[in-house]
């Protein structure tokens, strides 16, 4: 048999398999023109079986078999392409569309094996209540054993069948699932509808072809059952069922097992606005508006609504719930400030007034719209210094008007919330380097023989003392603040304890110094990792430069605002590493490491992040937030780059090393404190 009968053959057997299910047969063809006169000849009994479709039988019978499959227990691997999936560029998407709360109810259709709730709280995006809806129930069971937190729950339910949530969603979200409800999604997402309030957001993903964005087509592969949607379709039936769509997006999963990327079309929509405003209700309500439109003198009766209608006491069509729209009249008319900081440059409009400083002060944007339970908090679930407030700026300017911060001071702390740092150029004199230099010099030269280092040619990251393969190879020399009145009188410079103590609001305790003679060559971090503290949002840090930065010097590089991403959590609860390791095995922890600073840099470029690189001169200072993403540059050859970084936190905030017995703490001329964890 030639190749032409072979795919024939292939073929034939292929239609009989669908066919079949409606006793038709088509004989062997060994061509395809006696395929298609096959067909020909079949053609009013294949008119018959689509018809035998529609009837309420069949449609029972195929809707059934729709669903057999994901009732069932598959392994991970079998539920997505042949390898497991991640939901990071999933929760991207959805994060820099939907602002989430503390207080936010969120409601996932088909959680599988859990990938988009596992990112979300690795990202530790903020919520009070998670449902998770599963039709399997023995994924049901797995999920509640995985996830272990009280917001959380999953329940055994049918998104097409009858079932009451006896809850209200700000946001519902579903990955790889409603390709797969049959006939088509229509029936679910008026399901999310009843439980998504007014005004919330639903964002669900969809099989997508980058080449013909236009198709459409269902069918069944053995029991399962697989819809593709037009962008048309898609839009029609978020439309029918009362969501404007905001926005489609393209996301990947990566690749599958064929190593084919596999790309997504995601579908971002809320509900309410003119999606469910009947407008033909509204003009038939009110004959004068209606008139009014039919002249061309309004453009629609919705846009009388908005302008005119609500404020007038005029009745809404039935079932219209006004969503998120920003209405910019109300917003100027309701809030007297808005007007004062615009004129004062604060926002240069409006919308970007309630984007940076209206929301956080609880300014709705129209007055049907929702108001969060705390919008000047915490991003972080973990608290923060006051600079982390969500109205921070609001604060900043506060004090800047009651005369207790300068104008120069005011502007620091502006750079500090947006950024994550501040540079303080030159700002330590030579009297103060010099010293500390000196000090550098003997500890590596092997002259202060109490010193530990830092030096993984040597001893890993375990503390050695001195070797000297410190001198050619990255080291850390630990602490030497303890150990030197010069270096303490350089980490507590006024400038630098200065501006501490605006963002502590209290004296500072320095609980760890790294003194370098070359660069660190450092991966991508964040300093939450790596330095704990009893509170651990609760420190900052300083990087002093000892001497001019040359190129090819291991330089040290950051990411602007990497501070403000979502946050990167081990198994979704901790930020700092020492208590991961307390409460996790070992195996869980290494695996989510492996990638940690890859991760970090790839959250930062997909955020369209900033990178800057510090040439630094003597005497500059660099202060960085606690979850600034930083790390060093690669050293070339024997450049040096002599400088010091400093931890510093609040004076009664504990490192966690004092919880091991070191707890020693001294004062530094009755203005700061410092402690160890190295040294008696």
């Amino acid at each position: 048999m030639d190749k032409t009968a072979n795919r024939m053959a292939w073929l034939s057997g292929k239609l009989n398999r669908v066919l079949g299910r409606f006793d038709i047969r088509l004989g062997r063809a060994s061509s395809f023109e006696n395929l298609l006169s096959e067909l020909a000849g079949r053609e009013a009994r294949l008119g018959e079986a689509l018809a035998k479709l529609k009837e309420p039988q069949n449609h029972e019978r195929l809707l059934g078999l729709s669903k057999q499959r994901w009732r069932g227990d598959e392994p991970a691997d079998g539920l997505t392409w042949g390898v497991p999936m991640v939901g990071d560029e999933f929760v991207r998407f959805l994060t820099s569309h939907v602002t989430l709360t503390a207080s936010s109810t969120i409601v996932e259709i088909g959680p599988g094996y859990g990938r988009i709730l596992d990112a979300l709280l690795k990202q530790a995006v903020p919520f009070g209540r998670y449902i998770g809806l599963e039709i399997s129930p023995a994924r049901v069971a797995r999920l509640w054993k995985q996830f272990q937190d009280p917001r959380i729950e999953f329940r055994e339910a049918d998104v097409l069948g009858d079932f009451k949530l006896n809850a209200m969603a700000d946001l519902t979200f579903s990955s790889a699932v409603f390709e797969h409800l049959y006939p088509d999604f229509g029936n679910a997402l008026d399901a999310i509808a009843q439980f998504t309030k007014p005004g919330g957001s639903t964002l669900i993903d969809f099989i997508r072809d980058d080449e013909r964005l236009d198709q459409s087509g269902s069918w069944f592969d053995h029991e399962t059952y697989i819809r593709v949607y037009s962008i048309q379709e898609l839009k029609e039936l978020f439309e029918k069922n009362g969501f404007l769509i905001r926005e489609f997006g393209r996301i990947s999963f990566g690749r599958d097992a064929l190593r084919r990327e596999i790309t997504r079309t995601i579908v971002f929509a809320t509900k309410g606005d003119t999606g469910r405003f009947d407008e033909a209700w509204y003009l038939r309500e009110y004959p004068d508006i209606a008139k009014s439109v039919a002249e061309g003198r309004i453009e629609s009766g919705y846009a009388h609504w908005i302008k005119h209608g609500r404020n007038e006491g005029r009745n809404a069509p039935p079932e219209y719930e006004e969503g998120s729209s920003f209405d910019r009249d109300w917003y100027l008319n309701s809030y007297p400030a808005v007007r004062t900081d615009i004129e004062a440059g604060r926002a240069p409009d409006p919308e970007d007034h309630y984007r940076k400083l209206g929301r956080h002060r609880g300014y709705l944007p129209n007055r049907f719209a929702p108001r969060p339970d705390n919008p000047a908090g915490f991003a972080s679930r973990f608290g923060g210094l006051w600079p982390d407030q969500a109205n921070a700026q609001d604060l900043i300017e506060g004090r800047r008007e009651l005369g207790r911060i300068t104008e120069e001071q005011a502007i620091l702390l502006r750079h500090w919330t947006e950024k994550g740092f501040v540079i303080l150029p030159q700002a330590l004199p030579a009297e103060i380097v010099e010293p500390a230099f000196g000090v550098l010099k003997r500890a590596y030269g092997g002259q202060m023989e109490e010193v530990r280092f830092e030096c993984p040619t040597v001893g890993g990251y375990n503390p050695v003392f001195w070797d000297k393969a410190v001198q050619t190879h990255p080291a850390k020399a630990l602490d030497l603040h303890w150990l030197s009145e010069e270096i303490r009188n350089l980490v507590f410079a006024a400038p630098i304890r200065e501006f501490l103590e605006l963002i502590f609001e209290r004296r500072v305790l320095a609980t760890q110094s790294l003194t370098f003679l070359r660069g660190s060559a450092q991966g991508y971090h964040q300093d939450t990792l790596y330095v704990p503290f009893t509170l651990c949002t609760q420190f900052a840090a300083s990087w002093i430069a000892l001497e001019d930065v040359q190129p090819g010097g291991g330089e040290l590089t950051y990411y602007v605002g990497s501070h403000r991403l979502p946050e990167m959590l081990f198994s979704g609860r901790f930020k700092t590493l020492r208590d991961a390791e307390r409460m996790l095995r070992r195996n869980t922890l290494r695996e989510e490491m492996a990638d940690y600073s890859e991760r970090l840099a790839i959250n930062s470029e997909s955020a369209g992040l900033s990178k800057d690189k510090l040439m630094a001169r003597k005497g500059d200072v660099l202060l960085w937030h606690s979850d600034l993403i930083h790390g060093g540059m690669p050293i070339s050859g024997s450049l040096t780059r002599g400088s010091i970084v400093t931890h510093y936190c609040p004076k009664e905030v504990a490192s966690l090393a004092f919880e091991h017995g070191r707890t020693s703490v001294r004062s530094h001329e009755g203005k700061a404190w410092y402690s160890t964890g190295y040294y008696k």
